[in-house]
């Protein structure tokens, strides 16, 4: 809480009482409402200020773009956001409006913004250096959002991943680094290719080199502390999926005939008791779901030791799921509870326990060291996905092939993908959020619109709400407080 210095209010309070009566105004001795107005006023930070712990760009850079600058009401706070440099200062409203009503910089923030430099990333043809393996489309749970559920059978692919197909997948990464995520479906399913996988890649690494990265998202239903063990002997990170507390959890991620969500809590111990600390992914396809709730629901988990963080990500159309955060009125309704888990995390981090939250800690990670994101992920550059009968696909989603593991990669196929950058989706450039967001994910372009460039609206749109209370939240804690707890 900002402590106000008592002899400077009655200063304030005696040059606010001179003003009125030089106005010939009523005084406001005695007047509470007006008081309490001082005090707030008094209370807000010295403007304009810079949101931006510093400001400077990482990369290459050519003097060609067109300047632009985003109004930001945020709450109240009215913010002027530089797209090509991610300078973020807040100003008074008479500020904004200025910058509004002009288009340029008002006077209390001359020379700050208005960048005409954008950031250069040139074409890297990057060869697969992460693996995602589908080791099987079986599961154990029946999810109501679901993409694997949800999508037409495939009646020509294994339910399960041929250990000598997994092995095999990692001739892709020709002599480098291991980095093999499994995934599903449930992958420990199919354990024993887990197994044949760990082991096959600690044989490929030679002595004195980094060890392999193994890593497994997981609904933990089935770990046991023999399992567990294992894990942590073979040094994979593990993702564990958990929607909230029982009576949300057990809705939308059902087990027939058995507690879900006692048997997930089960998992999480067992892997904790083995000295793993996994990190949690919540999803929910309601937008009216209330996040701030969830927040503090996982930071009890946290703050048990059971995890280490959380993600809480809105299921999109290309996940099968319901269609509510896709409408108009659901986007206004998810923009509403996002605001309330900010303000839940801002009120968090002023008692200084902040939840590792990577929705918002993402953003405000770039914002705060001015990080530009060329593109939201590398698939079908950096990483791929090989399917159980051995396809190759640009995203873990799958329904994307470009090659097969009996002929390689198919460049034809890829070429869609091969350049990942920003600068090449539609509408983007011309958006004040394109190097926060990077583009988007493509999947969900390709699935939305039938083309990795198309429109993909609702998920542009929800980004766009994370990136506005990233910098609400920024803001709000100013930059030197969040440098204690993102870096």
């Amino acid at each position: 809480m900002l402590k106000i210095n008592e002899e400077r209010f009655r200063r304030f309070i005696r040059k606010a009482r001179a003003a009125i009566r030089r106005a010939d105004k009523t005084d406001m001795r005695g007047c509470a409402p007006c008081k309490k107005k001082l005090l707030e006023r008094m209370k807000r930070p010295k403007l304009p200020r810079v949101l931006n712990a510093e400001v400077a760009f990482h990369c290459r850079t050519t003097p060609t773009a067109r300047p632009q600058v985003a109004d930001l009401d945020l709450y109240g706070r009215h913010v002027l956001f530089d797209a090509n440099s991610l300078l973020a200062v807040e100003v008074p409203e008479s500020a904004a409006r200025y910058a509004r009503e002009r288009r340029a910089a008002p006077p209390q923030a001359n020379g700050a913004l208005w960048c005409h430099h954008q950031p250069q990333w040139p074409l890297i043809q990057s060869p697969p250096l992460k693996l995602v393996l589908n080791v099987t489309d079986r599961c154990n749970l029946a999810c109501r959002y679901c993409w694997v559920r949800n999508a037409p059978p495939d009646d020509g692919k294994p339910p399960t991943m041929p250990i000598k197909t997994a092995i095999r997948a990692l001739d892709l990464l020709k002599g480098r680094q291991i980095n093999v995520s499994f995934f599903g479906g449930e992958p420990l399913l199919a354990w024993d290719v887990l197994e044949a996988v760990a082991e096959e890649a600690r044989k490929r690494t030679p002595e004195g080199q980094p060890r392999p990265r193994l890593h497994v998202t997981t609904n933990a239903t089935l770990i046991t502390a023999t399992m567990a063990a294992k894990i942590k002997q073979r040094g994979m990170s593990v993702l564990v999926s958990l929607d909230g507390p029982y009576k949300v959890h057990e809705v939308q991620r059902p087990w027939p005939g058995h507690n879900s969500y006692a048997a997930t809590l089960g998992g999480l111990i067992a892997l904790n008791s083995a000295g793993v600390r996994p990190y949690l992914r919540a999803t929910f396809d309601d937008p009216d779901t209330d996040l701030a709730g969830l927040l503090e629901y996982f930071s009890e988990i946290v703050e048990a030791g059971l995890a280490s963080g959380v993600s809480i990500e809105p299921a999109v159309l290309s996940e099968g799921c319901a269609t509510g955060v896709l409408t108009a009125e659901g986007a206004d309704t998810l923009a509403r509870r996002y605001h309330d888990a900010a303000e839940w995390y801002v009120a968090r981090a002023r008692t200084g326990k902040v939840l590792d939250f990577a929705p918002f800690r993402k953003m405000i990670q770039r914002i705060l060291y001015t990080r530009h994101a060329k593109s939201e992920c590398g698939a079908g550059q950096g990483y791929m996905m090989i399917d159980a009968d051995g396809s190759i696909h640009a995203c873990h989603k799958g329904g994307c092939e470009i090659g097969h593991l009996d002929y390689g990669i198919d460049e034809s196929r890829r070429a869609a993908w091969s350049d990942n950058r920003v600068y090449h989706q539609r509408k983007c450039m011309t958006c004040w959020a394109r190097y926060l967001c990077g583009g988007g994910c493509r999947h969900h372009r390709l699935t939305l619109s039938g083309d990795v460039r198309g429109e993909a609206e609702a998920p542009c749109r929800i980004k766009k709400m994370l990136i506005r209370e990233a910098l609400w939240i920024l803001a709000e804690l100013g930059p030197e407080r969040c440098k204690a707890f993102i870096r």
